[in-house]
């Protein structure tokens, strides 16, 4: 039992120390360094040194100026820098050109290297009469060190996340357009691209409707295709995209410990993305017209239809075929038989109907009944009476012809 006991106690340490390696080594765990070069001597009361490069053309620096020349030899990653040292090579050269000359660049960021070293890490490797120096190399140095002084560890998160109240598409002004879209979650990043798929006429658009790529901040966008390209539904993919850039320093330690460690600036880049899918299909109102008792379709009726304010948006005449609407934006409607067809009386009711996102398709059937011929009872008693009339003269005028003769 004692044995096991240390077995696993061996196994959690070999275990542990396999982790922390993982950590530590996710750089190259061995660089290989090339050639050095000395470099003029631009400012005083300093010694001569060298630029260091790896084999691969990578330029690193030196952490201690007065251990030998670290050239033509492997290294050893032996842990990270500080946040002061990372700002230093992130901000130095090559990254950054000062003067736009190479060399004195590379003499700034190295000189930078040790005067922070010195005033953080008890380090010695500058003479204190090098402060004396003065110029602009020398204003560049202290600039570096100040900020490096200051500089905390880089937050490398990165987080991106959109939304929107709703991701059905609504049509105005003969596009279909999403309500605004904006990033929920956005962490470490000050600003997104986005991009949209499913058509090739889709856009995406600022609040005021002007086409645009890049997102800043907690900003909107909406996205939009026009109307005449859209059949009967549509999908629209929304890929908003971040990335983050942040360095980190790391040491090294030549195989020959009597030479120079030095450090180098790994970049890393992180990418995420959000994706988000909007859907839009088209209204769709059919209008049927029918004579109330047998069902059939009815011509030659005039129909109407009002937006909310009660402005016209549509007039037509019926045919024998319903009347299909697909191109009524979202809101609400009214219809109204304006005059009916021939031989039959007007409908004088309103039909209501809504569009919006849920709502998309509506049916209304509009009746109509015959018109009832009344007898005009006025024409027929004159008629009758005329005929009376007619008839009595008639028979009078027989009378007096009659009577006449027998006189």
């Amino acid at each position: 039992m004692k044995k096991f006991k240390q077995l696993f106690s061996i196994i959690l340490i070999g275990l542990f120390a396999f982790i922390s390696f993982i950590g530590v080594n996710a750089v190259s765990e061995t660089i290989s360094l090339g050639k050095a070069e000395i470099l003029p001597k631009y400012m005083d009361h300093i010694i001569s040194f060298s630029t260091k490069e790896m084999t691969n053309g990578e330029l690193v620096y030196c952490l201690n100026m007065h251990a030998k020349t670290a050239k033509n030899i492997k290294a050893n990653l032996i842990g990270k820098g500080d946040a002061g040292l990372t700002y230093i090579l992130e901000n130095g050269y090559p990254n950054k050109s000062f003067t736009g000359n190479s060399q004195k660049d590379y003499y700034i960021t190295q000189v930078a290297v040790w005067m922070y070293l010195d005033d953080t890490a008890g380090g010695k490797n500058l003479d204190p009469a090098f402060r004396n120096n003065t110029g602009e190399m020398m204003d560049h140095i202290k600039k570096l060190v100040a900020n490096a002084k200051q500089a905390e560890p880089e937050d490398n998160n990165l987080k991106l996340e959109i939304s929107s109240d709703s991701t059905t598409l609504s049509l105005k002004d003969n596009y279909y357009v999403s309500d605004p879209i904006y990033a929920s979650t956005l962490e470490g990043v000050e600003s997104y691209t986005v991009s949209v798929s499913g058509s090739e006429q889709a856009e995406i658009i600022d609040a005021n409707n002007n086409p645009i790529s890049t997102i800043s901040g907690n900003d909107s966008f909406r996205v939009r295709v026009p109307a005449s390209v859209v059949s009967d539904t549509t999908s629209l993919v929304v890929t908003a995209k971040a990335s983050k850039t942040t360095y980190q320093s790391y040491k090294y330690r030549p195989t020959d410990t009597s030479m120079q460690n030095v450090a180098r600036a790994v970049k890393d880049t992180k990418n995420v993305n959000s994706v988000l899918t909007f859907t839009g299909s088209r209204a769709s109102v059919t209008i049927n017209k029918i004579d109330a008792e047998t069902g059939a379709s009815l011509a030659g009726a005039i129909i109407g239809i009002y937006d909310i304010n009660g402005a016209e948006v549509r007039k037509f005449t019926t045919s024998f075929e319903p009347y299909v609407i697909t191109d009524l934006e979202d809101g609400t409607y009214t219809v109204q038989e304006v005059s009916a067809p021939n031989g039959y009386m007007r409908n004088e009711s309103t039909f209501k109907f809504t569009i919006d996102g849920e709502n998309k398709s509506h049916v209304v059937t509009i009746e109509n009944y015959k018109e009832v011929i009344v007898p005009n009872t006025d024409t027929t008693s004159t008629i009758l009476l005329s005929l009376l009339g007619i008839v009595i003269t008639g028979i009078g005028v027989v009378y007096v012809r009659r009577n006449g003769k027998k006189a």
